[in-house]
């Protein structure tokens, strides 16, 4: 899943055969869960990275 180029959400959506708005919610989640993952591993508050997740155009 990896890509040199960062794709559109819609390219994403139709590879996968799902809705933008299906890809948008999934990536999410998973930057809820990379930053669930960090927070449970980092050793101070202030050590923690900020992870926003991308926003998109409607």
């Amino acid at each position: 899943m990896l890509a040199d180029e960062p794709k559109t959400l819609d390219e994403l959506a139709r590879e996968h055969g799902v809705s933008r708005e299906r890809i948008r919610q999934i990536e999410a989640r998973a930057v809820e869960l990379i930053r669930s993952a960090v927070q449970a591993v980092s050793p101070k508050p202030e050590l923690r990275p900020v992870v926003e997740p991308r926003r998109h155009a409607p």
